[in-house]
């Protein structure tokens, strides 16, 4: 909610604090006045997941469509006004007739139905406009063709099953104001990763969650991702130090390693130690062979910025007096976990 209420361009950024730490202290307000429910937090008490009641959430949902601020079908029809809307909810199946694209032009569409029909339809209709696209429910195999015309999109969020050799097409690019990029790709093939070749060019990007992502050589594309704070999941990321000098503002990162253990070193586990704003760090390991050492003597190094560690995959490789000394000297460091 917090990386929407970004994009939606809800809340500005001041000179000393993020738009995201602003929509944080908003969000705590609403839950001192027992406007939103906590279910989950932190280890430090940062809450994590929350819900809403739903007598509020009819009262809000009424007072939204009253005011205009955002429409939702019922029973596959929108209520009246819907030529004004500039934000919808799609919770069940469109029909055709309620969807004429001269009518209405959106900033912002939320998908909480495989509606597929509802999806071809949308990009067909050429809404420019449009800043906010999720649809994270929808299934899709292939990535829609005008997708990548929406040039205002500030935040994307879909699921994707992707095949061998598949990416997320170059066309990408076009989409210069994403800020928010979500993509919950999966595959019968996990051992084989998803590309991401222009990754380097999204210069607005400040949050790009894709599982098992591939990141591409920089060196054939240098332009200084200053805005990024959130990558995951990485692919056996090879952390250079031309990379880290590309992305010098991450504040949390989450890599996947799946290789021979003999082979760690040729991804510069030291470098790590020069994200100097680094606050949550999780890597996974998936070797393929038998480990008969300790693979992190010498080869992972920690910024001092750490609050959150997490380390997973080993199966008891780790042996503490090899990373006692790295991880004891981190000054700031509040949480550690390991994890088989």
């Amino acid at each position: 909610v917090i990386r929407l209420w970004v994009a939606e361009g809800f809340l500005r950024a001041k000179p000393a604090k993020l738009a995201e730490e602003i929509a944080y202290g908003c969000l705590e307000d609403l839950t001192k006045r027992n406007l939103i429910m906590v279910s989950k937090k932190r280890y430090d008490g940062k809450i994590t997941e929350c819900r809403i009641h739903d007598l509020l959430r009819e009262l809000c949902i009424r007072q939204a469509e009253e005011q205009k601020f955002i429409y939702h079908n019922k029973d596959g029809i929108f209520s009246e006004g819907i030529s004004k809307a500039r934000r919808i909810s799609i919770t069940s199946r469109v029909s055709s007739r309620s969807m004429n694209p001269g009518e209405f032009s959106l900033h912002t569409t939320f998908c909480f139905v495989e509606d597929y029909g509802f999806i071809d339809r949308l990009m067909s209709m050429h809404w420019k406009l449009l800043r906010v696209l999720d649809m994270k429910v929808v299934e899709l195999t292939e990535f829609p063709l005008g997708l990548f015309q929406l040039y205002h999109l500030r935040y994307l969020a879909i699921r994707y099953e992707y095949k061998s050799g598949a990416g997320i097409p170059e066309d990408i690019s076009n989409l210069e104001n994403l800020e928010t990029f979500m993509v919950d790709s999966y595959s019968f093939y996990p051992e084989v990763p998803f590309s991401f070749p222009r990754f380097w060019t999204m210069k607005n990007l400040r949050h790009a969650v894709i599982n098992d992502v591939r990141l591409p050589d920089p060196r054939s594309q240098r332009f200084p991702l200053e805005n990024l704070l959130t990558l995951s999941k990485l692919h056996n990321f090879r952390c250079s130090e031309e990379v880290v000098e590309l992305i010098p503002n991450l504040k949390t990162i989450h890599v996947v390693y799946r290789l021979d253990w003999e082979d760690l070193h040729h991804y510069h586990l030291n470098n790590f130690a020069r994200f100097r704003n680094l606050e949550s760090f999780t890597v996974e390991f998936k070797f393929k062979n038998r480990i008969f050492s300790n693979p992190f003597v010498g080869c992972l190094v920690l910024p001092s910025s750490l609050r959150r560690l997490t380390i997973a995959g080993c199966y008891g490789c780790i042996l503490w007096e090899g990373i006692s000394a790295a991880i004891g000297s981190l000054p700031n460091l509040e949480y550690l976990k390991f994890k088989d």
